[in-house]
């Protein structure tokens, strides 16, 4: 074979070989982005769906706020929401009352739907009590708010009890009607915008301390 054709092979072989690995080294970076692509679409996939629980997460917080949310305006107690029919909406609310035995029993009343549950508690509780002359012993039923556990209910008036049972009726009513809920710790009672002093019903001449040691109508649970 001549020198001539053996550089010529050689020449052919090498273009060959080249070809081959031009086309091997222009493949690799091809399957290296499309792992890349790979992998960029699967973490876009789980970064959707994280976000996606993030949100429904915080929809459920939201939901569990407001299922828990006290108004402190007296306008809203949730944790004592009112059973509700949708088809006439009414609310069904439970209103203190002492039987012939001096207890307090919680009877159902059902009204037109409210958010402002406690307030209609007194609202009904007073109208019950009240007549259209005296009121409640002498006393009318304002508001009520809700601060921090602390239920204050003012009333205005003069005291004006109707036998030796007045203050118990009064202040077991009252205080029952916002104990029945779980967000109320204290009852506050404010008579003419000043704390209820109970030496208002003191007949002791003083022994009991009234009237320089004041009985503030504050009662915890």
């Amino acid at each position: 074979m001549k020198k001539e054709n053996i550089i010529i092979i050689l020449i052919v072989l090498l273009l060959v070989l080249g070809g081959v690995w031009y086309i091997q080294s222009n493949k690799q970076p091809v399957v290296i982005m499309n792992d890349y692509a790979e992998n960029s679409q699967e973490q876009e996939q789980e970064q959707e769906q994280e976000q996606e629980q993030e949100q429904e997460q915080e929809q459920e917080q939201e939901q569990e706020q407001e299922q828990e949310q006290v108004i402190n305006n007296g306008e809203q107690v949730d944790d004592s929401s009112p059973e509700e029919s949708s088809a006439n909406q009414t609310s069904t609310i439970m209103v203190p009352s002492i039987n012939v035995n001096g207890d307090i029993v919680m009877v159902a009343h059902e009204i037109p739907y409210t958010q402002s549950v406690l307030k209609e508690v007194y609202r009904k509780l007073f109208s019950l009590k009240s007549n259209p002359q005296t009121g409640w012993h002498g006393l009318a039923f304002n508001s009520v708010s809700i601060d921090n556990g602390v239920a204050m209910v003012n009333l205005s008036g003069s005291w004006r009890p109707s036998g030796t049972m007045s203050s118990f009726d009064l202040r077991q009513s009252i205080n029952a009607a916002a104990f029945q809920y779980d967000s109320v710790d204290i009852v506050q009672v404010y008579l003419n915008g000043n704390l209820f002093d109970w030496c208002i019903d003191d007949q002791s001449g003083g022994e009991n301390g009234c009237p320089n040691m004041p009985r503030y109508w504050i009662d915890a649970e």
